[in-house]
């Protein structure tokens, strides 16, 4: 091929494309905005928003099912060939490099909507890179397919069969058997952040047999006869092709590049997994509904896949409950189906579905009960193997020294706990010596509240500690009147609050408030001017008393803080454990008050100025090392004691409060990082963080703020770029007319 024609046939193609208003104008108008109204349409913009893009990606390959086919049908090639005609190799080329070229053009201005999530909240690089690194390869392969349509049929007939058989190869992932075939279900791993050298080959292996096939046709077309080498080199080829194929998913490279390795397993799995003696035998329940419903659990599969292969002793099988009729095993299991609501505009149903993992290791069994996606996967993986390698599961100690009970006021904590896989004990106060005194000192204690522990309890709790127990105190010198008017007042003697005072740990007669807080929706009967309203209305209003704890270390998801009293640090050992944003403040008792000491109406405290002091408030705080008694003047062992100025952060009604009618459970998660992280089990606390990425829009910290990032988005997504777009081609084609009129005139003045 003579480089430099070949050149100038591309040249000359694309730039004719790209002045085709047809052909490149429209597709690029169609796609930015489809693929904006799909992310925007996600709820991004309503407060439960995600940084997360795998949807966006995910829209790529459907949209794809016209309009790659309506681009490649534009070029071709074959104009040129009665002054300069091309072989079938080079037309094939020109006719697939100019479309692809095109597409990469268009792809780059939708960067700009990971830019504008970013403003928003954190976006994943590696998710990213990967995200648009494949769309290039899948749009490779489904233009070379559209070339191959163009070399064999008409226009129109090419752009229905492309068509058909793109929309094909995208739904062939809901076939279980044939999912492997589906250009969409190879996108999937890089829509998450994962590089995987199968998805590549897949790409590149179709491509070159579909460019190749389309050489073929061409030349049959022509009416030439290949030789006998041509034959063999063909078929060479071919071979070649089809061994790179099969041999793709025998020898493959996973690399995950998200960030934490959210889908690697760690190297305390491999680890763990490396001390068993024995077949361990993996299961995993799945009903093939499920998929439909929730796409993500294939990811579930894949990786209890990249589990078991990390040892040899490990094997894994997927078992359809109806299919096997496996009801009578799983009841045995002890699993139970979720009902999951389906339907579309004028029906609702309800489905029974079953995603459960079974673990079966030398004659002990380990379940976890029911899985939508790979969040907390490894950690349940984790946490099983290690009980049925030690028999031994991680324990606590429950006491609600505020009068409350895990009945009723913290009602979600023992399930909670135990559906990962912690034993729960309860404590009673007014008998601790007793309870305390044979208790094992790996059991951690965990205390809600103080104001009802009498000095008897206090020293029984020291004595633990002294041992060398560990504990979590939510703790708080302040009352509130949590199922009534939100009343605070003060106990008037707490000796557990002395006791942690003496450790480091105290109180000053202040609570906490943060520019970062909690919307909370109320109802009132009366108008703006506080007059009596003809009926009662719902409001939305920041709650600044209602903390928002923005992710961190010890609280990788935030999490929600009440009426919380700062932490001072008293003590040299002890640091920071949960801090608010630098725009919090202090609110100061008020003994004036009649009604509790500081005004908590939501609706007078959205209307007070905030103190003009702001900085970051501890609150909470932890210690690692050993202490001095308080009761009992001694040291004591080693011991871990972490203390949180809130002790309604998981009761029940201010989870429900905090949350609407979804809830917000990101409080027992931290609850159980510190669990873990009290229990010296680092290698689970590990991964328990590694799976939680946090993909909240925390950025926007005050209502305002976020609204006026939303309206930029959307005049940057819909209105900027196809003006800009559109601005860029008009502009083309003035240049273009004025380059044909240069033309003209140097013509003219030749023939003069």
């Amino acid at each position: 091929m003579n480089c430099k024609k070949f050149a100038f046939y591309f040249r000359h193609t694309l730039v004719r494309a790209v002045h085709s208003p047809f052909f490149l104008l429209l597709p690029y108008s169609i796609t930015q905005r489809a693929h904006c109204i799909i992310f925007a349409g996600t709820g991004f913009f309503t407060g439960t928003g995600s940084t997360d893009l795998r949807l966006f990606f995910a829209a790529i390959p459907y949209l794809s099912i016209l309009l790659i086919p309506v681009v490649a049908a534009g070029t071709g090639g074959t104009e040129y060939d009665e002054t300069f005609p091309l072989s079938s190799a080079e037309r094939t080329v020109v006719s697939f490099l100019s479309p692809l070229a095109q597409f990469c053009i268009m792809t780059i201005p939708m960067l700009l909507v990971p830019v504008c999530v970013n403003m928003f909240g954190d976006v994943d690089p590696g998710q990213i890179s990967t995200g648009f690194f494949l769309v290039v390869f899948y749009e490779m392969c489904v233009i070379s397919f559209c070339v191959l349509a163009a070399s064999a049929f008409s226009r129109p007939v090419a752009f229905i069969l492309s068509a058909v058989f793109t929309a094909a190869s995208n739904f062939l992932q809901l076939v279980q058997p044939l999912r492997g075939l589906s250009f969409s279900y190879h996108f999937d791993a890089a829509s998450k952040g994962i590089l995987d050298t199968r998805d590549i080959l897949f790409y590149l292996c179709l491509s070159a047999v579909f460019l190749f096939s389309s050489v073929f046709v061409q030349e049959k077309k022509k009416g030439r006869s290949f030789s006998g080498r041509e034959k063999r080199d063909g078929f060479a080829l071919a071979a070649i092709i089809v061994l790179t194929f099969l041999n793709s998913t025998r020898y493959y490279r996973r690399t995950d590049l998200t960030n934490g390795r959210q889908f690697t397993v760690s190297a305390y799995s491999t680890q763990l997994l490396s001390r068993l003696d024995d077949p361990l035998k993996i299961t995993y329940f799945r009903s093939p509904s499920l998929i439909k419903l929730y796409p993500q659990v294939r990811d579930i599969y894949d990786y209890l896949d990249e589990y078991a292969s990390e040892n040899k002793h490990v094997s894994l099988r997927l078992a359809d409950p109806d299919k096997e009729k496996t009801a009578g095993l799983l009841d045995s299991y002890g699993i139970r189906s979720q009902q999951i609501q389906t339907g579309g505009v004028n029906k609702t149903e309800y489905l029974n579905v079953y995603s459960a993992v079974v673990l079966e290791y030398s004659g002990q069994t380990q379940v976890i009960p029911f899985l939508l996606s790979v969040n907390t996967l490894e950690y349940d993986l984790d946490r099983s193997v290690e009980t049925l390698l030690t028999g031994k599961k991680i324990s606590v100690a429950l006491l609600c020294g505020n009068g409350m009970n895990t009945d009723s006021d913290y009602s979600y904590v023992v399930p909670w706990l135990s559906s990962q896989g912690i034993e729960c004990t309860q404590l009673v106060p007014g008998s601790l010596q007793t309870q305390l005194s044979g208790t094992d000192t790996k059991k951690v204690l965990i205390v809600f509240g103080s104001s009802k522990l009498s000095d008897d309890d206090a020293s029984a709790v020291e004595s633990f500690l002294l041992r060398g127990g560990t504990a979590l105190f939510a703790v708080s010198p302040y009352n509130a009147d949590i199922a009534g008017d939100w009343t605070i007042t003060k106990p008037e003697r707490n000796s557990l609050l002395d006791m942690l005072a003496s450790y480091g740990f105290s109180f000053t007669p202040e609570i906490a408030a943060d520019v970062s807080c909690a919307r909370i929706t109320m109802t009132s009967d009366t108008d703006a001017q506080g007059k009596p309203a003809d009926s009662t209305h719902s409001q939305q209003m920041n709650y600044p008393l209602w903390i928002s704890v923005l992710p961190q270390t010890d609280a990788i998801r935030g999490m929600t803080a009440f009426w919380a009293a700062p932490v001072t640090i008293e003590n040299g050992d002890v640091r920071p454990l949960i801090v608010t944003s630098p725009a919090a403040w202090t609110v100061d008792e008020d003994d004036t008050r009649r009604a509790g000491l500081f005004e908590t109406n939501p609706f007078i405290v959205q209307t007070e100025r905030p103190g003009t002091d702001k900085s970051r408030l501890v609150l909470g705080a932890y210690l690692d090392g050993k202490i001095r008694g308080y009761f009992t003047p001694q040291e004591s062992e080693p011991t871990k004691i972490a203390v949180l100025g809130d002790q309604y952060f998981v009761n029940s009604l201010m989870l429900e409060y905090a949350g609407g009618s979804s809830g917000d459970y990101r409080n027992l998660d931290f609850l159980t990082h510190m669990i873990l992280k009290l229990s010296g089990a680092e290698g689970l606390e590990n991964v328990q963080n590694k799976n939680t990425s946090s993909t909240a829009l925390y950025k926007m910290s005050d209502t305002a703020s976020f609204r006026k990032m939303m309206i930029w988005t959307n005049i940057i997504l819909f209105a900027f770029v196809p003006v800009l777009y559109g601005a860029a081609y008009i502009l083309s084609l003035l240049q273009r007319r004025k380059k044909n009129k240069d033309m003209g005139r140097s013509l003219t003045n030749a023939k003069k």
